[in-house]
């Protein structure tokens, strides 16, 4: 039995709900039975699944999880790292689809750029926030966040009175999405001609505003299955700790993808100083050495190191001088030292 708790504002929304619907189909498919858990934790459990948006609740969990040595599964759009929690992770690959989309607005001539409705607390918002300034290069000439604190009509007020200075809006989602588009439909309809709008989630409702705005879909319906994989993954593979999946959000357009051509990189050449030391190279030949050889060969190699000869080594490994001197050979040219005399010194040195 595994359990599921779920944020309990978060729980109502279509993208929890979705998420849901993935987990839990995934599970019955599988055959893993589970239960929605609230206050109290069953000992009994397999694994707890978490899905979560905010991003205090989402550490408190976790952190008390990790008291009683649970190791949950969040499954969550955040792609940050929650300091001092021990989890694994099905996330947005965020980092990866916010430069998609930084692409796609160069591609029509997009630079100045509105954030617009971003709720401060919710770890996925931060996380795209961060992702995009990151991302962000000369191109683009401003890139200003407008946030929604509980209030669309206050967001777009303080858009409103900056509206000239933007070409285009990336909107925290497709309601933020609508909600500017209507705006601007009463007000500045004049506006919307040339101001590209893109969003997050591709909800149902986007679709009648696709004529003002292209909606990333963030692929809900993958994040269920790759907690379950990672589930199944720990109860095969018991030294596993934790695992992070990231799933990439995608652009259903046609018109912004281009034929892919091959490139050359140009690689600097690496300034690590560790590999250089002499005394540490031949101890990397020589477990390379020890790493590579069979119970017969690290025989061989006792024998090298009391300086036996091919005859002595071939009797007491039951071996003929020539199967010796092929397997002295093998170790030879598996190491990459220069001869058996090379071997027989960095052997010498090392092994007591």
């Amino acid at each position: 039995m595994v359990g599921i708790l779920l944020d309990s504002k978060y729980s109502e929304s279509l993208w929890c709900k979705s998420i849901y619907e993935s987990l839990t189909e995934r599970l019955r498919r599988k055959r893993i039975p589970f239960c929605e858990i609230f206050d109290n934790i069953d000992g009994d459990l397999d694994a707890i699944f978490i899905i979560a948006s905010d991003r205090e609740w989402t550490i408190s969990a976790i952190t008390q999880l990790n008291q009683y040595e649970i190791k949950p599964i969040l499954i969550c759009n955040q792609s940050e790292k929650l300091s001092g929690c021990i989890y694994s992770c099905v996330c947005s690959d965020i980092n990866a689809s916010m430069k998609n989309l930084l692409d796609t607005l160069k591609t029509k001539d997009k630079s100045r750029i509105a954030l617009y409705g971003i709720n401060n607390d919710s770890i996925s918002d931060i996380s795209r926030v961060d992702s995009l300034l990151n991302w962000r290069d000369e191109y683009f000439e401003t890139m200003r966040i407008f946030n929604n604190n509980g209030s669309l009509q206050n967001c777009f007020n303080e858009f409103y009175l900056n509206l000239d200075e933007f070409d285009a809006a990336i909107c925290a989602n497709d309601f933020a999405a609508v909600s500017l588009v209507r705006k601007l439909e009463e007000i500045a309809p004049e506006k919307l001609k040339d101001f590209y709008i893109i969003s997050c989630a591709k909800t149902q409702i986007s679709n009648y505003y696709n004529n003002h705005i292209l909606s990333l879909n963030m692929n809900l319906d993958q994040y269920g299955k790759a907690a379950v994989d990672i589930y199944n993954a720990f109860k095969r593979h018991a030294y596993l700790s934790e695992i992070t999946v990231k799933v990439l959000w995608s652009l259903d357009s046609n018109e912004i993808l281009e034929e892919k051509t091959g490139f050359s990189l140009n690689l600097t050449s690496s300034e690590d100083s560790f590999y250089e030391d002499e005394e540490l190279s031949e101890m990397l030949i020589v477990d390379k050495i020890l790493k590579s050889t069979d119970d017969i060969e690290k025989k061989i190699i006792d024998c090298l190191l009391c300086d036996q000869t091919y005859e002595q080594i071939a009797e007491r490994c039951f071996l003929t001088v020539g199967g010796v001197k092929y397997r002295i050979n093998k170790i030879v040219s598996d190491s990459g030292a220069a001869d058996r005399a090379q071997i027989i010194s960095l052997l010498k040195k090392y092994i007591k």
